[in-house]
């Protein structure tokens, strides 16, 4: 896409390119791999322009009846100009399992594994020179959920979230 300022004259274009393949080429398994870039270039004086390029492959499979194993792995590349952190790279694992071991009971746990290297980071001069990052460089999630249905209207669904993220 294209937008022109009138006024100033500036402009900022961008472009977006997106590929998916899936394929359940093997008995139970579902194979997935996605591709997106999106470029953004603009002329405004003091603006940043950036290059996200965003990668993942993700698998699917039921090794028992009942039960599925589902897990994926995304990398994310931001490339920016007229930014002191020029590049970011963001790697996220995820697993989980979905088991369901009675009719009425539903067990889910996921592990999500996330490390930002070079994260966007804010900077402000005061009477010191301070960065700052809204954005952890390495985080670990483990959640695990179980849902009982005894009826069609009463459920019961507690569930264990815990969550480590680190700045370094």
């Amino acid at each position: 896409g294209e937008n022109h300022n009138r006024e100033t004259g500036y402009e900022r274009d961008s472009q977006s390119f997106a590929l998916r393949l899936s394929t359940a080429g093997l008995r139970y398994i579902t194979l997935n791999f996605n591709y997106h870039d999106y470029d953004q270039d603009n002329n405004v004086p003091d603006t940043m322009e950036k290059d996200i390029t965003r990668s993942s492959v993700s698998f699917r499979t039921r090794p028992w009846k009942r039960n599925y194993l589902t897990g994926s792995y995304t990398w994310e590349d931001i490339d920016r100009s007229n930014n002191d952190a020029e590049s970011t790279l963001r790697e996220i694992f995820c697993l989980s399992f979905l088991s369901k071991p009675h009719r009425d009971v539903d067990l889910n746990i996921r592990y999500r594994h996330e490390r930002t290297d070079d994260p966007f980071v804010n900077e402000q001069w005061e009477l010191f020179r301070s960065l700052q990052t809204s954005e952890p460089t390495r985080g670990d999630e483990v959640h695990v959920s179980l849902n009982w249905n005894p009826r069609a209207n009463l459920s019961l669904s507690p569930s264990i979230r815990y969550e480590q993220a680190d700045s370094s």
